[in-house]
């Protein structure tokens, strides 16, 4: 019976020892995903959009509702549109979309 009980004990051994290692490696994986994972969520600049990729209808400018389709990193689109739209048409033109110049990172304000 005792040789019996040596080879379960044996056996059990080998199968925490398993389990653990297991364990281990489940954990470090997990680890490695989550770290990769929030490389993909630190902040990256969006790139700025063309002209022609805001001017949904194609008419040569842009209004505020086709600027408003498009996803803008912070601040509210009515506001950046009215800071944009210089000459206050109601209306971003390709000349003033080209000659504004975004906010820098941080939260300045914007360039002129």
């Amino acid at each position: 019976m005792s040789i019996y009980l040596k080879n379960c004990s044996k056996s059990i051994s080998k199968t925490v020892t398993a389990l653990l290692g297991a364990t281990v490696l489940i954990i470090t994986m997990s680890a490695n995903v989550c770290a990769q994972g929030n490389d993909n969520k630190k902040e990256r600049p969006m790139k700025r959009p063309t002209f022609a990729s805001l001017d949904i209808n194609s008419d040569g400018s842009i209004d505020l509702d086709e600027f408003s389709a498009q996803e803008i990193p912070q601040g509210d689109h009515s506001v950046i549109f009215t800071h944009i739209d210089s000459d206050e048409d109601d209306m971003i033109s390709q000349e003033e979309y080209d000659s504004h110049k975004p906010p820098r990172k941080g939260g300045g304000r914007p360039r002129d």
